[in-house]
């Protein structure tokens, strides 16, 4: 691979930078991909504006163009974090999310992550509240050509999932006395907080009954195997026994009485796997409050009063001169 101050790198950086200003995305998809295979910090930051320029001009139809450039301007900013502008950035993520396309959907959702572990949340709470309301409801599965990677829909609403959660500290999660689970989630918007809540009940949901099911699997795999085995020993001994051989005989019966046994537990478990009961039962779904519980006008407002009065009496006390006499 290049090294450090090599003379080809300037040669390379001028050739991305062309192909990134070339129409044929063909052409600009093989410099980002070059670009973040190579992971040169010389020839990253050469680009770094090129490639920032690029993901504020790009075009709805190349998709797969984008993630590239969202993969590189990651690898960016970890040498240049001056780079980053979160007011500006996040309206441009904002309008990757209105797309509504898993293609760009998932390393959306991964770049934002990034960006929130490695600056904080300030900035991207538009970011959060598109997910929850504009994304999370309408991309139900996967499309086709993802398949072929075992991507599935959950993985991209774990990614939001956990972008959200980095804003946890408007996020509560309390067990009450009838050991109830009881989220709550503070939010300018009251349509916004009551999202987050219910997304959040309805993917433990999802989580819960997923585990139930691979469970069910679990065991119908363990009986049907069971039921195998002891097939083989029914038959086995059906062949070798004769009208006098009492013990055979017997021990037929029992494997017989077995096998019966886990075939009813063996149908009760897939249909159980196929039909899966809900794994949470939501006593209230959170509906936005009639008013702001906070702050509390009624105790900020007489306090600030309060406050404004003490500070505006010790001003006056500090700056007056005092008379002489």
């Amino acid at each position: 691979m290049l090294k450090e101050n090599s003379p080809e790198i300037g040669i390379m950086i001028n050739s991305i930078r062309n192909d990134l200003l070339n129409q044929n995305n063909l052409c600009q998809s093989m410099a980002l991909t070059l670009a973040a295979n190579l992971n040169n910090s010389e020839l990253l930051l050469g680009i770094s504006n090129d490639v920032l320029k690029y993901l504020t001009n790009w075009n709805e139809k190349h998709l797969h163009t984008v993630k590239k450039g969202l993969i590189c301007l990651s690898k960016i900013l970890k040498l240049k974090k001056e780079l980053h502008d979160s007011p500006s950035w996040s309206k441009y993520i904002v309008k990757m999310l209105d797309v509504k396309n898993i293609e760009i959907l998932l390393p959306a959702a991964n770049f934002t992550l990034f960006l929130i572990n490695t600056f904080g949340p300030t900035g991207y709470e538009e970011v959060a509240n598109r997910f929850v309301s504009n994304v999370l409801h309408k991309i139900k599965e996967c499309p086709e050509d993802y398949n072929y990677y075992q991507i599935k829909e959950q993985d991209l609403g774990m990614r939001m999932y956990k972008t959200i959660r980095k804003f946890k500290k408007d996020l509560a999660l309390v067990k009450t006395v009838n050991n109830e689970l009881e989220i709550s989630f503070a939010h300018q918007s009251k349509d916004t907080a009551a999202t987050v809540v219910n997304f959040m009940a309805e993917q433990t949901a999802v989580k819960m009954q997923s585990i139930w099911k691979k469970q069910y699997e679990k065991i119908g795999v363990q009986l049907d195997s069971s039921i195998a085995e002891i097939s083989n020993q029914y038959n086995a001994l059906a062949l070798t026994t004769t009208d006098t051989d009492a013990l055979n005989k017997t021990k037929m019966a029992a494997l017989l009485s077995q096998l019966e046994q886990f075939n009813k537990m063996s149908i009760e478990t897939k249909m159980a796997a196929t039909t899966t009961p809900a794994a949470l039962i939501v006593l209230e779904k959170a509906t936005p409050p009639a008013k702001m519980s906070w702050p509390d006008k009624a105790v900020v407002l007489p306090l600030s009063a309060l406050l404004g009065f003490i500070f505006s009496t010790c001003l006056i006390l500090l700056t007056a001169k005092p008379k002489r006499f």
